[in-house]
């Protein structure tokens, strides 16, 4: 089988890393991606990298893009560094492919002609990054700039990540209890090192549970779903409905809630094909859309506590309550508790 190809964000983020291992720079980067923790970091490697401790006010300098002065700007990159041979500018939230129509030549100017002493980083965070082939400045990034997307990691890396995480503060965890985590507390390594932080201390023990991250952490909506369809599936349709509520409370849509109840019922409903025809796991998580084994296991194993024609009846509820949510003007917490109802209702 051929092996896969690696995304040229990927690709990027990689020769990124070289560049910090040999300390030969690109002079402009742009930098973005959903991962805001990988991309904090590395911004703080580069800065170690070409900022001298000490010399931070007078080579290292950042502006809002929102309001940043063009001029200013340009004054900050042309500027020789002081006592250093390199100088840091970092711009956070400057649309490049939209600068606004009293700074797009200047913009255009600066990124074209930037002096091998200054490293520029463009970083989007509120902003969203949105090419256009056709804009001048495309063409410029795509002579000089290294453009770096920070993607949420795999499970793989996640893992191991974690596991230095926790021994980082005396705790070990195991690759199963660790994938456990993931599944509760989602893939955001920006939120799973404040959970990091509460489950050690927590922990009474040297080595993390499944219990010690279930007692401490603050589960995702999707987590907290899947212990919905849990009880349903088990028949404990108080503890559903107790859940469906707690999940109300803290706001989030009925219309958002269904919706991932309905995926959840589909996914049991391919369990149940994958159960019957001894397909596997691999093939459940190819059609299921499910890329963590962990998560997999899981939903296989409630696949196992209903039945095929349960499964049916269940999503075909969940889509008729998505109807009446979106057209009808009842309660939609209320519509909500009646598809839990009907749901318990259906013959096993």
């Amino acid at each position: 089988m051929a092996q896969a190809k690696r995304a040229p964000s990927q690709n990027n983020l990689r020769k990124f890393r070289d560049e910090l291992e040999s300390g030969n720079f690109h002079n402009l980067y742009v930098f973005y991606g959903e991962e805001r923790y990988l991309l904090e970091y590395y911004l703080g490697e580069l800065r170690k990298k070409t900022v001298a401790e000490g010399m931070e006010d007078f080579n290292y300098f950042a502006f809002d893009g929102g309001s940043v002065d063009m001029d200013e700007l340009g004054d900050a990159v042309e500027a020789l560094p002081a006592f250093s041979e390199r100088k840091l500018v970092v711009v956070t939230d400057l649309d490049l492919y939209k600068p606004g129509a009293d700074r797009k030549e200047k913009l255009e100017a600066l990124v074209a002609d930037i002096p091998e002493y200054t490293v520029l980083v463009f970083v989007y965070d509120t902003v969203e990054y949105k090419t256009d082939a056709r804009a001048k400045i495309h063409k410029l990034l795509g002579e000089s700039a290294l453009v770096v997307e920070f993607l949420l990691q795999g499970d793989s890396e996640l893992v191991g990540w974690l596991r230095r995480r926790f021994r980082a503060l005396g705790k070990d965890i195991d690759m199963q209890t660790a994938e456990h985590m993931l599944f509760v507390c989602g893939r955001s390594m920006t939120l799973l090192v404040n959970e990091v932080e509460k489950v050690a201390a927590y922990a009474s023990l040297d080595r993390i549970t499944e219990s010690d991250i279930d007692a401490s952490c603050a589960p995702i909506a999707d987590a907290v779903v899947f212990s919905l369809a849990d009880a349903v599936a088990a028949g404990k349709y108080a503890q559903a409905l107790e859940l469906e509520r707690d999940l109300v409370s803290m706001r989030n849509d009925p219309v958002y809630l269904v919706g991932v109840l309905s995926r959840q019922m589909r996914q049991l409903l391919y369990g149940r094909i994958a159960l019957n025809s001894r397909r596997g796991q691999d093939w459940f998580m190819r059609v299921a859309d499910t890329p963590n084994p962990y998560a997999a296991r899981r939903q296989l194993d409630l696949a196992r506590r209903v039945s095929t024609k349960w499964s049916r009846a269940a999503m075909k509820l969940c889509v008729e309550c998505d109807y009446e949510l979106k057209t009808s003007a009842a309660d939609r917490s209320a519509l909500l508790e009646t598809l839990l109802l009907r749901i318990a209702a259906l013959d096993k």
